[in-house]
């Protein structure tokens, strides 16, 4: 598929979705007078066709340019398969700089972010976007002058790209998620898998660099010190300038990411991107002594339940509290004391003891438009 600028002038364009990626997206092609037509459910967008009048638009089209947060299987579009990509495809066409692509259950946006400050670090100018802050069609408009670019790749994004290739790419880990889109770890490990296809270097089952210094290391848990190795790992594909010293001195200084394990006051940590029990497990285990766990969100419809961890929240947690649509679901499988509240607002923060812990295990969208808003809130109530 080929989607140069040369090639979209001449081709029946849909952009199905109104997301962040493809308003980035219909930027760059306003920009360059391509037509196209919008589908999707967003009435407040203008001249849109709703999905179930788009039919003959998306029989007709050449190319459907989708945003990741809509599946690609639903009905309207399981015959089109071999029409839909996104904008991860469009932009890497349109660009000719070296990229890092980054992806796992957890740990991307760190390991990204990691890895920008580095390359910035050592003189270089990334651009660093993708399924984190900018898509990456932003770069196509942008006057700055980048040096290479770093991803951030969710399984979404990865399914429909066509002549995507990294110059380094890595898998951090994999555990089942997004039970709403995947009916397996199968399924799902298959869809992270072509973030290796046409790469020249794959990194991925990692563990502890041990010739890199960890002691005076700013963040909290053994999972960040291969977070830390991965980006040790990515970085001396594109550098030769890496020396061990230096990284050293990085890993001192890097603060962290926000939401991610986030120090807010004293005792009080905002995890709020945590989006599955895997993810909260490894913020469990970066502390020392049981804590008081602030835990819940919304229901997948599939990976929800977390019996197989009841003994280890057991042993990590001295006191937890249930909120969210799934607090209900994890009542009934925990079986020590808990509380259960309706939402952040109804706890009394005052009445802990020891460190507090909120790191969901599940998404954020029954309370809030995304994580970012859900950690903010977190903040302003222990702050």
């Amino acid at each position: 598929m080929l989607l140069k600028l040369k090639d979209l002038k001449s081709k029946k364009i849909v952009v199905f979705g109104t997301g962040i990626s493809n308003i980035s997206l219909m930027k760059y092609l306003d920009f360059n007078n391509v037509d196209y037509t919008v589908v999707g459910n967003d009435v407040s967008f203008p001249k849109l066709i709703k999905q179930d009048s788009a039919k003959d638009i998306l029989q007709s089209c050449d190319v459907i340019f989708l945003s990741p947060g809509i599946d690609k299987n639903i009905d309207i579009l399981k015959n089109y398969n071999d029409k839909i990509t996104n904008e991860i495809e469009l932009a890497f066409q349109n660009t000719n700089l070296p990229i890092f692509s980054i992806t796992g259950t957890n740990g991307k946006t760190t390991c990204v972010t990691m890895l920008g400050k580095l390359l910035e670090e050592i003189g270089y100018v990334p651009f660093v976007g993708g399924n984190i802050g900018r898509p990456f069609c932003d770069i196509l408009l942008d006057k700055k002058k980048y040096d290479c670019i770093v991803l951030e790749l969710s399984s979404f994004q990865l399914e429909s790209l066509f002549t995507f290739k990294s110059l380094a790419a890595a898998i951090l880990n994999i555990s089942f998620h997004h039970g709403e889109r995947y009916k397996s770890l199968d399924d799902y490990a298959k869809a992270k898998s072509h973030i290796f296809d046409r790469c020249d270097f794959k990194i991925q089952n990692l563990d502890v660099n041990n010739n890199l210094d960890y002691s005076r290391m700013k963040l909290r848990g053994e999972h960040n010190k291969i977070n830390f190795s991965y980006v040790y790992a990515l970085a001396t594909k594109f550098t030769n300038s890496l020396s061990v010293d230096f990284m050293n001195k990085f890993i001192q200084s890097f603060k962290g990411v926000e939401h991610r394990l986030e120090y807010v006051s004293e005792g009080f940590y905002n995890d709020a991107k945590s989006t599955n029990i895997d993810s909260t497990i490894k913020a469990l285990e970066s502390f020392d002594k049981p804590v008081n766990l602030i835990m819940g969100g919304k229901l997948r419809g599939r990976g929800d339940s977390i019996s197989l961890h009841i003994n280890f929240l057991r042993s990590k947690v001295k006191r937890l509290i249930l909120i969210g649509e799934s607090a209900k679901l994890l009542s009934e499988e925990i079986d020590f004391d808990h509380e259960v509240y309706n939402s952040l607002d109804d706890i009394n923060f005052s009445t802990f003891e020891g460190d507090v812990l909120y790191s969901p295990a599940y998404p954020s969208f029954d309370q809030y438009n995304n994580y970012k808003e859900r950690g903010e809130h977190f903040k302003r109530l222990v702050k």
